[in-house]
């Protein structure tokens, strides 16, 4: 119990605790306001990535600003993110 990752407060309020969950179910989950179009956008990014000839496909992979120190405009904070989030998954800390 002590590994689980804090995902709101210990005395969260009943009502602010309903309003997360209610945003969480009603935008966020499969069926939600947000993920259906974020799935389509997905989808036909990844048709024209496999089209190929994209010239700009490449700064789609979160690789911007790689081997160099990061620049506002690199994305070294996404791909700071997805390692976490890989850690998190693994079970690692």
């Amino acid at each position: 119990m002590a590994n689980r990752p804090v995902i709101s407060e210990r005395d969260e309020l009943p009502e602010a605790r309903r309003r997360r969950l209610d945003s969480f179910l009603t935008f966020l989950r499969p069926g939600g306001f947000t993920t259906p179009d974020d799935i389509e956008a997905l989808e036909s990014c990844q048709q024209g990535f496999v089209s190929g000839g994209v010239e700009w496909a490449e700064w789609n992979d979160i690789s911007r600003g790689m081997g160099r120190n990061p620049k506002a405009t690199d994305e070294e904070q996404m791909r700071v993110f997805w390692r976490r989030w890989r850690d998190q998954m693994d079970g690692r800390r």
